[in-house]
């Protein structure tokens, strides 16, 4: 400063005041005291004015907000914009006027990132340090009054002139008003950024439970849908239900009318199946014909030279044999009531003789049997083998299975079965055990009102299954006397009768009735000659051949209607009596060989048949065993 003049200076201490200092020489005394006043109420000014910023800041934040808001919501001017960025740059150069606009420029871009919040923060700090390096360091006013260094040199140069003391700064009291209201201010915004954090996190966590709640409402509303649908579903269900029920009803009313029905359908079938079986004849034959065996087939004894095999079957009922042998002879014809050829199987033989299965569960005696020489194929064609079951095995099986339908009809079934081998015209039983002594045991053929032939003290073992009746078949054919002869290397040499009981009782009429299957497994007739046998086995064969010359006079005694029928000539006839000649359904199978060399046999076996064929037995009967309660009522 100059002296005389009053020259006006910007001063550090405040923000657009301007201090006039009097140089003349009234003035002199006046302006060093006024200097004097500036250093003591330095450190006050420029508290006051941090303090009026702070207020600013705050205020130019909160409104610096508004703004930035009503952009985002106006979407004039978007955050981070060149536009922003002035504008920003705008209010922070008139909230700190006193710092240099590159530096403004500087904390915001780079400092702050071009938050407006973070600058201001940058821009009170760089203030605040400002003020307190101010403090600590030595003042140099350049315009100080006398050109000297500093207001503190100035004061002692005055203190030295004037030796009264100055006087001690009196208390600004707007300056401490500023200074408690910063502080207040400041604890204000400590607290509003707490606030402003706790917000926030309540706001995220309120953000993720309204996501949570949004989501738990869409699975609602699909469980709710699917609810629906299901509701929906169980509707139609329910009326399906409703109309299955009344289609139940129906359905029972009309299942009575069916078991009725059945009832009387059941009867009627069984009068007239039994009547089928009185037209076609009691005794019935039938023919089968074994294929060639290897050794037939590489010795060329099966045809002629023409081609013509020694038997032919053209149809299921007619068999031709040719002698070639006797070429004059032209080829014989036989009719049958059926003829299976060497390809037929076990199921087609079968299925002819099942329907008198049915006879046997309706109270009759029912009698199979084979006749023809050793080696035609009988035992394969009663019996068979394991994989391919015969004529027994398969008889056995209907009668069970027929049992079990007719449990359901209210008729219970029980079955046993015997079995007897004549050998050299005595009995034996099959089923005894072999260890144990039989010797007060008589076998004896008698005569009973309703099982008609039967074997006294044999052996008869219920069973329940055809498992059971399978072992037992099993267990008798173990037993049973075979032996190597020039047709057949395992040549029965005794015929086996297998007898099979079944019992019925209708449990609603209570009446009972007994049915009898007799399956007859009958030895190969057979000349010594062909044979090759001697010894034991030879005494055998002849035993063999007298038992079926006893059985084809009785068939001839039958065939001519005779009054005087030689059952009692063997065993084997007086136990089939009831079967030939007395109330049985009979079928017998004759089987014969396709080879040239056994053409005699052949030969003899079919002409047996024929007589067979021709003999008229009775009307079978049923063995009742006990009457309806009614009949015997009336």
């Amino acid at each position: 400063g100059r002296r005389g003049k009053k020259t006006p200076g910007p001063v550090r201490g405040g923000a657009g005041r301007r201090r006039t200092r009097e140089t003349d020489a009234g003035g002199h005394r006046r302006g060093k005291q006024t200097c004097e006043a500036g250093v003591r109420g330095r450190g006050m000014g420029v508290a006051a004015r941090l303090a009026q910023r702070r207020l600013a800041a705050a205020d130019a934040r909160a409104t610096d907000a508004r703004q930035m808001r009503a952009r985002e919501i106006d979407g004039n001017v978007a955050p981070g914009t060149e536009a922003a960025v002035a504008e920003d740059l705008c209010s922070l150069e008139a909230m700190f006027p006193t710092t240099y606009p590159s530096v403004v420029e500087m904390v915001y871009k780079e400092v702050a990132g071009c938050v407006m919040e973070r600058a201001i923060e940058a821009l009170l700090q760089i203030a605040d340090d400002s003020h307190h390096s101010h403090e600590d360091s030595t003042y140099d006013y350049g315009h100080t009054p006398g050109g000297y260094a500093s207001f503190e040199h100035y004061a002692s140069s005055v203190q030295s002139e004037d030796d009264t003391p100055p006087p001690p700064p009196s208390p600004d009291p707007a300056l401490a008003l500023a200074v408690e209201h910063e502080l207040a201010l400041e604890r204000e915004l400590a607290e509003l950024r707490v606030a402003k954090a706790l917000l926030e996190e309540t706001d995220s966590s309120l953000h993720q439970q309204l996501e949570l709640v949004k989501q738990e409402l869409e699975i609602a509303g699909k469980l709710l849908a699917a609810t629906d649908q299901r509701a929906e579903e169980c509707t139609l269900v329910k009326q399906e239900l409703e109309i299955a029920g009344q289609l139940l009803l129906a359905a029972e009313a009309r299942a009575d009318e069916f078991a009725r029905k059945y009832v009387s359908e059941f009867f009627l079938r069984k009068k007239l199946h039994n009547q089928l079986q009185e037209m076609l004849g009691n005794l019935r034959v039938y023919c089968r014909v074994r294929p060639p065996s290897a050794h037939e087939l590489e010795q060329d004894v099966v045809g002629d030279k023409n081609g013509h095999t020694t038997v032919e079957v053209p149809n299921n009922e007619t068999l031709l044999v040719s002698d070639k042998e006797d070429p004059k002879r032209p080829r014989r014809r036989y009719d049958y009531s059926k003829v299976y050829g060497p390809a037929s199987t076990q199921e087609e033989v079968f299925s002819d003789t099942e329907p008198l299965m049915t006879s046997v569960l309706d109270g009759y005696n029912v009698c199979v049997f084979a006749y023809g020489q050793s080696g035609s194929g009988k035992t394969y064609t009663m019996e068979g083998t394991a994989d391919s079951p015969g004529l027994a095995l398969r008889a056995v099986d209907a009668l069970f299975l027929g049992a079990e339908e007719r449990r359901a009809q209210g008729y219970e079934t029980e079955l046993s079965i015997g079995l007897v081998e004549i050998y050299n015209e005595t009995l034996g039983d099959l089923l005894a055990d072999p260890t144990e002594d039989h010797s007060h045991k008589k076998l004896e053929i008698l005569k009973d009102a309703s099982l008609g032939m039967y074997v006294r003290d044999l052996h008869v073992v219920p069973v329940d299954s055809a498992a059971r009746v399978r072992e037992l078949v099993n267990k008798g054919n173990e037993h049973r006397r075979t032996a190597a002869t020039g047709l057949n290397e395992h040549s029965s040499r005794s015929h086996m009768v297998v007898s099979i009981i079944c019992r019925t009782t209708n449990a609603q009429s209570g009446e009972s009735w007994v049915g009898k299957l007799s399956l007859v497994d009958l030895a190969g007739s057979e000349r010594l000659c062909k044979s090759e046998v001697t010894g034991e086995v030879a005494k055998d064969s002849i035993a063999i051949n007298q038992s079926l010359t006893s059985l084809g006079s009785v068939i001839a005694a039958l065939a001519n209607g005779e009054k005087h029928v030689p059952y009692r000539d063997s065993k084997l006839t007086y136990l089939l009596q009831d079967s030939l000649g007395g109330n049985s359904k009979t079928l017998m199978f004759v089987n014969v060989s396709p080879a040239q060399l056994n053409v005699k046999e052949t030969l003899n076996s079919l002409a047996f048949a024929n007589r067979a064929k021709s003999v008229a037995l009775g009307k079978a009967t049923r063995n009742q065993v006990r009457a309806p309660v009614e009949a015997k009522k009336k």
